[in-house]
């Protein structure tokens, strides 16, 4: 992350600092002489639009009296989306109950399997997996040994 990352961030923990809305993430590009700025944020409630809309203008007013973006940018906030990965326990605490897709490291190298979250502990997180038709085993993964986890999206 670099120095103008960092103080973006600093800015936005400020601001929702007072709230259950927690930073996912922050991106930064700058294309032609502008900036792209897409805040994520999220709690185990969820966010709404409004919400978004009044973080917003908050981190808008104090992008633009300190200037250090300049005038020509833009400013998104929103929600992460279903496809985001997920790698926080609050996140896994938010979809219990759902079907997820997790890469992680094993005694054997990667493995991917997927699963229902019925778990979540300060360090892990626990998934029943489908052995057999009607066989099912719980598997809990430490959070540092995940690689990625995406929410299984039903169609």
């Amino acid at each position: 992350m670099n120095n103008l990352q960092t103080r973006i961030r600093n800015i936005v923990s400020k601001i929702i600092e007072n709230t259950e809305f927690k930073i996912v993430d922050i991106d930064l590009k700058s294309t032609s002489g502008r900036y792209m700025l897409r805040v994520f944020l999220d709690s185990e409630k969820g966010i709404i639009i409004d919400r978004c809309r009044e973080f917003s203008r908050e981190i808008e007013t104090v992008l633009d009296a300190e200037n250090f973006l300049g005038e020509n940018y833009l400013l998104e906030v929103s929600s992460p989306g279903l496809e985001r990965p997920i790698s926080q326990d609050w996140q896994f605490r938010k979809n219990m109950g759902r079907t997820i897709i997790m890469t992680y490291l094993s005694d054997q190298g990667d493995k991917t399997m997927e699963g229902t979250v019925v778990g979540v502990g300060d360090n892990n997180v626990t998934l029943r997996v489908q052995l057999a038709k009607k066989q099912t085993s719980d598997i809990t993964i430490e959070l540092s040994q995940i690689k990625q986890a995406k929410i299984k999206l039903k169609w």
